[in-house]
């Protein structure tokens, strides 16, 4: 990153800080000047190919005291301070001469620093220096941040500038942005046919295109061209790096979607960090309640940062967390056993890595603190915080892994090809609840029925006047099923797994501490089609009953075995294409009209 010096202070600041050895390079350029703007993007790469000079750069109509002080005529002119001497000038836009002195200095430096970074680590280390410039190019933008707050609804926006950035308003943002905003895209609709271009008997290789001028102005430096298995034409998936222009198309894989929730929750007021892990997945963090928690959009989960590790079976080795001010290595907060970890870093030495984020963190800050007093504030801020985090990394006792299920975000074949589904790879997962509902006048109402109730759009149970999250919390046993919302259409229900060919779920309601006089079940809004069948059942001893959807099914207390055990099951299955799994739906309800309850048991108490 090239840092701008706007005061004579500034570059007097720097060149203390630096010390006898630090090797500085400024830039002396005019907006107006041809050749000043056809040389900047060089300067760019060697700031990020070089950590080890400083670049900076001077405008010469706003700050006229250093130009003045180093006698500048001529734009652009490139000045070499080491130790705060000067000891070469260019004048002109010699790219040559300028990559010269860069390659000569970061080489002098490495001897005077054994710390300094070799070509390979070089290489590798740039990858962090990009991710850090993400903030001053997209997130810190008034125009991104306006247009990441209207998008928002209200009735989140108002309740964070009203009470601030708290941790429930964050998870409602997320639900928000999951749900309702964003959208995961595997493979792009075909231009022509309107078709998916995933699918077709035949895998087909995806090719690499070249970015438009368009494209490569909203940040994708690469395009995905897929060949669409109906009508073979061409649809292109360009991968987007401006969060401005995700806000625009709302999809994407995991990068899109964690830098469009990163630059919304910035624009909120959430301290925010991107995360950015080498083994190819990204997500973010918020400062929220004294310390920085895991938040991943595309999965709809926060605060389980052994996810990835124990969920998804990546054997993470670099994880690095960018914010506004500040660059850390946050690898052991998402690894279980870091001794293991340790084994799996190879691509640099950890002296020079600590060298390198240090120095990235302290460009980073001079960056956006424009006092000394401010900085040093700061920085003292960001080491509570790491010191913070590092105890938190502090893990005693075994890792329970029911706690960390598979990766659900993505294409059933694309995660199970990269082995991120749970069970190392199995299609379908094993949920056992284990809960019972247990019948009592202690939880009837007023007219004396005990009341348990399912709203698929609220994902919430009512249980004798308790509320329970989540459809999964009050089953005795499930298998291969999911909640679903479907974005683009504003539905929810429940279906199985993508890639699941049966699923069921029970709850399971103990009668033995109630004398019952009947018990009334309905269920709400079936889908079932193209060989698809989802069936609901009742049973109690050695019978059974079928519920048909909206309508009422009754049984009388007489009918029960006295102390009996009532088994509502719901089983799915049929069908033979990709989509099959969500050809049976239960309990399909409008997110905007939900009209719950979706089930309800109903036992009325003698």
């Amino acid at each position: 990153m090239v840092v701008e010096l706007q005061s004579g202070r500034d570059l007097e600041a720097l060149i203390t800080r630096l010390g006898p050895n630090g090797c500085i390079f400024i830039d002396f350029f005019a907006h107006w000047c041809p050749p000043c703007r056809a040389i900047a993007p060089v300067y760019e790469q060697l700031a990020a190919q070089f950590p080890s000079i400083t670049f900076t750069k001077v405008n010469v109509d706003q700050t006229r005291d250093i130009s003045t002080a180093y006698g500048i005529r001529a734009m652009p002119t490139f000045i070499v301070l080491q130790g705060g001497r000067e000891v070469e000038r260019i004048q002109g836009a010699d790219r040559n001469r300028l990559q010269q002195l860069a390659q000569q200095y970061a080489a002098a430096a490495a001897v005077a620093n054994p710390n300094a970074a070799n070509t390979a680590e070089r290489l590798f280390l740039q990858q962090f220096t990009i991710q850090s410039e993400r903030f001053a190019k997209y997130y810190d933008s008034e125009l991104a941040q306006m247009l990441a707050r209207s998008v928002v609804p209200p009735r989140i926006s108002d309740a964070i500038e009203e009470k601030g950035p708290t941790l429930p308003s964050a998870v409602e943002l997320m639900k928000w942005f999951k749900s309702s905003f964003f959208r995961w895209i595997h493979a792009p609709d075909c231009p022509q046919c309107k078709e998916g271009t995933k699918g077709g008997k035949e895998k087909r290789p995806v090719k690499q295109g070249t970015p438009t001028p368009e494209e490569a102005a909203a940040g994708a430096s690469r395009v995905e061209v897929h060949t669409c298995p109906h009508c073979q034409a061409e649809a292109r998936f360009p991968r987007y790096n401006d969060p401005i222009k995700l806000i625009e198309t709302r999809g994407g894989r995991c990068g899109e979607w964690a830098n469009c929730f990163a630059l919304i929750a910035h624009s909120l007021g959430f301290k925010t960090r991107f995360i950015y892990d080498v083994t190819d997945h990204v997500w973010v963090e918020l400062f929220l309640e004294g310390r920085w928690i895991h938040f991943d959009p595309c999965e709809a989960t926060f605060d389980k940062p052994l996810l990835y590790e124990v969920g998804w079976k990546k054997p993470l080795s670099y994880v690095m967390a960018f914010g506004r001010d500040h660059v850390a290595d946050v690898t052991w907060k998402y690894v279980g056993d870091p001794t293991v970890a340790r084994g799996r870093r190879r691509m640099v030495r950890e002296a020079v890595l600590s060298s390198y984020l240090s120095k990235l963190s302290t460009r980073l800050l001079n960056s956006v603190t424009p006092s000394e007093e401010q900085r040093k504030k700061r920085a003292e801020e960001i080491r509570v915080e790491r010191v913070r985090e590092l105890i938190e990394c502090i893990r005693v006792g075994p890792i329970d892994e029911k706690d960390y299920g598979g990766r659900i975000s993505g294409d059933a074949k694309w995660r199970l090809e990269r082995g991120e589904m749970e069970g190392a790879g199995a299609a379908a997962t094993e949920q056992l609840s284990c809960y019972t509902i247990k019948v009592s006048k202690e939880g009837a109402n007023e007219i004396g029925e005990f009341v348990v109730e399912y709203d698929v759009v609220r994902d919430e149970y009512s249980i004798g006047g308790e509320t329970r999250r989540s459809f999964l919390s009050s089953l005795s046993s499930a298998s291969g099923l999911q909640r679903k919302e479907e974005a683009d259409w504003k539905m929810a229900y429940i279906c199985r797994q993508e890639g699941s060919q049966e699923g069921a779920a029970e709850w399971e309601a103990d009668l033995s501490g109630a004398e019952i006089d009947s018990v009334t079940v309905e269920a709400r809004d079936f889908l079932q089609k193209e060989g698809s069948r989802v069936i609901l059942t009742v049973c109690s001893g050695d019978q059974c009953m079928m519920v048909f959807p909206g309508r009422k099914l009754e049984i009388a207390g007489a009918d029960l075995s006295p102390g009996a055990t009532l088994h509502v099951k719901a089983q799915f299955m049929g069908g033979s294409n990709e989509h099959s799994f969500q050809h049976a739906q239960l309990f399909r309800a409008s997110l905007e009209d939900p009209k719950g309850p979706h089930l309800s048991m109903r036992f009325k108490l003698k």
